[in-house]
């Protein structure tokens, strides 16, 4: 009799699961976003101190609404957890370098469902440029998915947030490209989302008169147009920077940032 119960119970949840899986799926399909994002059984928190900061340095989470800035800290505080900061060349771990970074991370993933970023599993932070063994060459910014590991100048992530209107954001383009790696290796809702609008953005490059329009403007920094990667990361850093400038300019580039980032909150 207990046997007969526990399978009827296993058969049921596999029914919701699967009826919940079809209706988003279908929801996808109309909508172009999840069926939901936020949903939490215990939130966790960070310090008064550590929110007090963010109030402070970090805009875009100034700008939530209480019950979001709720859900940004235990983001936050997951992802902190989550990830191994390690220091390089005397830079020292500090909480106010684990928040800064680790907020953008959350920004850049706060429309998504799945938030933590599995392709990644530690942050290594210089105090400055630093050598890379890959390509033999000084960088700010590196992340290597053969370790799961991102690399990063603290100098360099400093000075992105000190004026937060020139397009330029070390943390920012550097978490898209993982961003945009770990959508290419998962499968959830989300992810799946974010590589559809990535497909939809390489065939607006495709477009001679698209690509002549973009390199018209002087707007975009030319570093643009190095590769899709980053053109896509530094896409991201206008639409997070100036996303006035683009919807105006660019209405396109501007829909499609937002959709694959899902952003509906904090004024986009």
């Amino acid at each position: 009799m207990v046997g007969i119960i526990i399978i009827i119970i296993v058969f049921t949840a596999m029914l919701i699961f699967f009826s919940i899986n079809a209706v988003e799926s279908l929801y996808v399909l109309k909508r172009q976003r999840p069926l939901y994002v936020h949903f939490y059984i215990r939130l966790k928190d960070i310090s008064v101190q550590e929110q007090q900061f963010l109030l402070k340095e970090f805009t875009f989470y100034a700008n939530l609404s209480q019950r979001y800035k709720r859900f940004f800290r235990h983001r936050l505080a997951v992802f902190m957890e989550d990830k191994v900061f390690v220091s390089r060349e005397g830079q020292e771990i500090t909480s106010q370098v684990k928040l800064l970074i680790s907020a953008t991370a959350i920004m850049l993933t706060f429309g998504m469902r799945n938030y933590t970023l599995d392709i990644l599993e530690r942050i290594i932070v210089y105090p400055s440029s630093f050598f890379s063994r890959t390509n033999k060459h000084q960088h700010l910014g590196e992340f290597n998915r053969a370790f799961k590991s991102l690399a990063l100048s603290w100098e360099g992530v400093q000075r992105g947030f000190e004026n937060e209107h020139d397009n330029l954001n070390l943390a920012i383009h550097e978490f898209t490209h993982v961003l945009h790696f770990n959508s290419r290796k998962f499968k959830d809702v989300s992810s799946t989302i974010f590589s559809d609008g990535y497909d939809q953005l390489e065939k607006y490059l495709s477009n001679k008169k698209n690509l002549a329009k973009l390199k018209g403007s002087t707007h975009f920094r030319t570093y643009m147009y190095t590769n899709q990667f980053e053109f896509l990361a530094v896409l991201i850093e206008h639409f997070i920077e100036s996303p006035v400038y683009l919807k105006q300019n660019f209405p396109e580039l501007y829909t499609l940032s937002k959709r694959m980032l899902n952003f509906r909150f904090a004024g986009y």
